[in-house]
């Protein structure tokens, strides 16, 4: 559904989620905001119980392709 919605914007994409976990949701997102030249914005955990090393990967993957990524404060 997510990606549905995302492959549909047109200038921007607004995200909130607990973390990111999954290495082909955040290809897809890079891919489409590259390709589409999306500002796309995430709010999210950066840290992972079971997938940190994952997380940090991702998460340096996508603010290298200049998705800005912000996290919550406690």
């Amino acid at each position: 559904m997510f990606e549905k919605v995302i492959d549909e914007a047109n200038e921007y994409v607004y995200l909130s989620t607990e973390t990111f976990t999954d290495p082909d949701f955040s290809v897809f997102l890079i891919k489409t905001a590259v390709n589409k030249n999306l500002d796309l914005r995430i709010i999210c955990g950066i840290l992972s119980m079971d997938f940190t090393d994952r997380v940090n990967e991702m998460i340096r993957e996508m603010l290298a392709q200049g998705i800005k990524i912000k996290k919550p404060r406690k």
